[in-house]
């Protein structure tokens, strides 16, 4: 039996089991997702440019190796959440405070480690939840985030996300721990320079 085919009946017996719900499963060979909905590459690659050039840029959620999504807010990412059982996109709403801190990017999330395309948490955006291994960032749910990432930002309740120079953990690699938040990676010779990461 071929990997591929391990895999999709790996996934149809957990999707029986309900143990990953019926979320959206992207795979080498299976369709990205927008907002919940599958496409084809070819459709979905024209969506995203046409959505770029308006000005809006993506959130990639990863729930899990090969269980994640394409949305194009944060609401939408919540809503597809709670519909099949998974850790929503969005934190709580933090307590009133009448301080207003210059900030660049948003405060760390306690559940999700974020990456993104431009420096100061700009543009794209990948989500990767706790425990989460991407050996090849040229194709994260069809989407390529190879030598894509400019600013990292690590979830305060997990240890470190470890960017990597090439797929496969290879090559040189720089720590992102606990709630810490890199702006700008081109500061430490690492901006549009990750080839696969890991959360831990």
């Amino acid at each position: 039996m071929s990997k591929r085919t391990i895999l999709l009946l790996s996934i149809s017996l957990a999707l029986l089991l309900g143990l990953i719900g019926a979320a959206v499963v992207w795979s080498q060979g299976l369709r990205p997702c927008l907002d919940g909905v599958p496409y084809e590459v070819e459709e979905f690659n024209r969506i995203v440019e046409e959505l770029h050039s308006k000005g809006t840029y993506l959130k990639t959620i990863v729930w899990a190796d090969e269980v994640g999504c394409h949305f194009t807010s944060v609401e939408k990412c919540d809503e597809y959440a709670a519909k099949h059982g998974l850790h929503p996109c969005s934190e709580p709403p933090a307590a009133e405070s009448n301080a207003q801190p210059l900030q660049i990017c948003p405060p760390p999330s306690s559940y999700w480690s974020s990456n993104w395309e431009h420096i100061n948490c700009a543009g794209d955006e990948l989500g990767v939840a706790p425990n989460v291994y991407l050996s090849d960032l040229r194709n994260v749910l069809g989407e390529n985030w190879n030598d894509r990432i400019s600013s990292a930002q690590a979830a305060t309740g997990i240890y470190r996300e470890i960017l990597y120079e090439h797929i496969n953990r290879g090559g040189d690699s720089l720590n992102v721990w606990a709630g810490w938040t890199y702006p700008d990676l081109r500061v430490y010779g690492w901006n549009d320079r990750a080839s696969s990461l890991e959360t831990e």
